[in-house]
């Protein structure tokens, strides 16, 4: 697992071989820091061409309603170009956050392209989404 991008409130690795990325969010983020951290995991996302991802939310806060409107808008179109087969989703420690990120998976549901699961623990998603893309 390689780190292809680290701030301070996001860490971005790639599982090179697997064609996995992996996404880590070191606490709350909003506005220009969380919208910068998305972008640049879709653009890793995208000149790597993965086909599996882990997005560990558990240190991740509450997500602002503008910032939510930005993530369907803006964020999701082109995150549904990717070419995924599983997205495994570690949901977040703040009550508030799980509310953000449920918000924004109902908003987005059967429009992502592939399979999409929610863990407590990142091991339990890596392990999903190394699982499937291991047989590709």
């Amino acid at each position: 697992m390689i780190c292809q991008f680290a701030s301070d409130v996001l860490r971005i690795h790639l599982h090179q071989q697997e064609g996995v990325l992996e996404t880590e969010w070191l606490g709350s983020a909003k506005g220009e820091a969380l919208r910068q951290g998305l972008s640049e995991t879709l653009r890793l996302a995208r000149l790597y061409r993965v086909h599996g991802w882990i997005a560990n939310h558990r240190q991740l806060g509450p997500i602002t309603p503008a910032d939510q409107d930005w993530i369907q808008e803006q964020y999701m179109p082109v995150f549904r170009m990717l070419p995924l087969q599983r997205f495994g989703l570690v949901y977040s420690g703040d009550p508030f956050g799980r509310l953000s990120i449920h918000n924004i998976m109902a908003r987005a549901q059967g429009q992502l392209g592939c399979e999409v699961q929610q863990f407590a623990l990142v091991e339990e998603a890596r392990r999903w989404v190394l699982e499937a893309v291991a047989v590709r």
